[in-house]
């Protein structure tokens, strides 16, 4: 699971590079626009962490040991230890501006974290990957608010935390496990003030892969008094398109 918007479908702007020379860039799964983008999220596909599973050549051998790539007026683009053409102990990828775009920490073999930023050097992204998949992923509004906060459980097949945020920071809806042996969640919606719109359970149904509802769930008008209650067995078809609206 490559995430959102680490992986990207282009064709790679050609760079300036130090100590190293760039083989044919990988085909990601969506689109950037911006030349400076495609080329930072070009070194992705080397870090077998996040799923990459390409290498890296120096010369027509295996790039090994500390490279550096650098833009055209000489700031550095890119820095990262490679073992066999792969990255393996973190690197850091840079804005043409110099800011530091994003920081990547190995944890274990499996396991690593990265820090994404915006270009003027405010908090975009925390991610953690486990044997190439994502674990969690907080997202961050330019205003430095949070916009979204997914976590899975260590099987990586249900979620503990789901939270989408208003760009005011409220809440705009939350889900968090609160019986990992039945796999049930406390759901809840929210207006844009911060009041309730919807309150209720959600249960992981593995057969559908997504999350329905169950049990009484009560609904809200924006003063947060009560219009009326529902109720809905584990059986009922009531599976959202999306966990977007709980």
């Amino acid at each position: 699971m490559f995430g959102r918007y680490l992986l990207f479908l282009a064709t790679l702007m050609i760079t300036f590079c130090v100590n190293a020379q760039h083989d044919e860039f990988f085909y990601p799964d969506e689109i950037v626009e911006d030349d400076q983008m495609k080329a930072i999220l070009a070194f992705e596909k080397y870090n077998p962490i996040v799923g990459g599973d390409s290498l890296r050549m120096c010369n027509g051998r295996k790039c090994t040991g500390i490279i550096t790539d650098k833009y055209p007026d000489g700031k550095i683009q890119h820095k990262g230890y490679y073992n066999n053409g792969q990255l393996l102990n973190g690197y850091e990828n840079f804005f043409e501006n110099g800011q530091l775009e994003r920081k990547f920490k190995t944890l274990a073999s499996n396991k690593g974290s990265v820090v994404v930023y915006y270009a003027d050097g405010g908090m975009r992204s925390e991610i953690v990957y486990f044997k190439g998949q994502v674990m969690l992923w907080k997202d961050y509004y330019p205003n430095g608010n949070l916009e979204y906060w997914e976590e899975y459980d260590r099987t990586l097949e249900y979620y503990v935390t789901y939270h989408f945020y208003y760009i005011n920071g409220n809440p705009q809806s939350t889900m968090d496990l609160v019986d990992k042996k039945t796999v049930v969640y406390d759901a809840v919606e929210y207006y844009n003030n911060g009041n309730m719109k919807a309150k209720g359970k959600k249960k992981w149904a593995p057969g559908i892969g997504g999350y329905v509802k169950v049990g009484k769930w009560t609904i809200y008008d924006i003063e947060e008094k009560i219009i009326r209650t529902e109720h809905f067995e584990a059986g009922d078809n009531n599976q959202d398109d999306g966990l977007d609206d709980l």
